[in-house]
């Protein structure tokens, strides 16, 4: 199956509503650019990161300074000690999680049709605890 996605343009509509999603109280990234920036400067930056995200998409390079993240030690349970009691969580830059998003929700919808029902993991609505295969009844 080949799909075509240069019918499917980034507008400032997609990044105005991905900034209008955004919570203003979170961690910034290794930018440390904060999310309240963002969200108090919409229109300001709207057309900015349009140009920027219509770049990237089309020269198909995602920048290498998007791809840096702060890696989080989170305790799960039990002894703090041990290393394997922790999970992890990844602080990246808000622009590559916006550029992310509008490309999920443009890119998602070509694809989801194709994909196999038994597909759990990043699936809307379905994790690895509602896979009846890892968890048979």
């Amino acid at each position: 199956m080949k799909v075509d996605l240069n019918g499917y343009i980034i507008t400032l509509s997609d990044i105005y509503n991905e900034l209008n999603y955004l919570k203003s109280i979170t961690s910034p990234g290794p930018d440390s650019i904060l999310n309240i920036f963002f969200t108090n400067y919409t229109f300001l930056l709207s057309i900015p990161l349009l140009y920027l995200f219509k770049l990237s998409f089309m020269s198909g390079v995602f920048p290498d300074q998007w791809k840096i993240s702060y890696i989080l030690p989170i305790p799960k349970s039990g002894d703090i000690s041990l290393v394997t009691n922790y999970g992890s969580n990844s602080l990246t830059s808000i622009i590559s999680k916006l550029f992310e998003n509008i490309l999920h929700n443009k890119v998602f919808p070509l694809f989801k049709h194709i994909i196999n029902d038994s597909q759990h993991c990043f699936m809307p609505g379905k994790s690895t605890t509602t896979n009846p295969q890892t968890h048979p009844t």
